[in-house]
Formats: C-alpha cells, sequence, structure tokens
C-alpha cells in the first residue's frame, strides 16, 4: 500500500507586466528586462500600483524572469501581501561569462 500523495498542486494564471527601464542611461543590454508578477483573479490585468513587501527574483545561469511565477502564485495563494518583481537576462550563460555576470550585476543594482 502506497501512502498517499500529501502534495497539492499549484495553479498559476500570471499577469506579466513588463515595467519601462531606460537601458540607455543605464548602460544595459536591450535584451534585460524588468517585469512585475501579477496574479489573475486576484490582482487587476496590466495594474502597476504597488503596496505590498517588493520581492525582487533574480533567475540563476540560463534562466528565465517567468519563473518568479511560483513564488507569486504561492504568495498570491496564501494572501501575502507582495510585490514579486523580476528580472530577466534571456536565458544567458551567466555561469559560463565573467563579462555577463557583470553586466547582470550592474543591472540590478
Amino acid at each position: 500500500h502506497l501512502p498517499s500523495n500529501l502534495c497539492r498542486m499549484t495553479y498559476m494564471r500570471p499577469i506579466f507586466t513588463p515595467v519601462p527601464v531606460p537601458h540607455d542611461e543605464w548602460r544595459a543590454p536591450r535584451s534585460y528586462s524588468l517585469m512585475l508578477y501579477r496574479e489573475q483573479g486576484v490582482h487587476a490585468p496590466g495594474t502597476r500600483s504597488v503596496s505590498g513587501v517588493p520581492v525582487l527574483f533574480i533567475h540563476g545561469n540560463a534562466g528565465s524572469g517567468k519563473q518568479m511565477r511560483s513564488l507569486g502564485a504561492h504568495a498570491a495563494k496564501l494572501g501575502l501581501d507582495l510585490d514579486v518583481w523580476g528580472v530577466d537576462f534571456e536565458e544567458e550563460l551567466s555561469g559560463m561569462s565573467g563579462a555577463a555576470l557583470l553586466a547582470q550585476s550592474d543591472f540590478v543594482c
């Protein structure tokens, strides 16, 4: 007899709201972006109004900023007042290039 699965499925209805970034002023690659996570049914689509605790999700090597959806959806499900922001480096291989890692850290800082 196998034990019952105690894990619950996390369902997500993500809304990724792009945030304008002054690429020229920051001297950042145009492929880098910033977005705000909103959960459909909890937040109004397209809203950028923020009032919660800011959380910045920075993905790892060759990742995507949209990986923040798990964190954002779970926070919304729990009713936590978090504003989840994510940076996206377009799956750049930062683990293989010190120059890429420096460019990413300059964008974030």
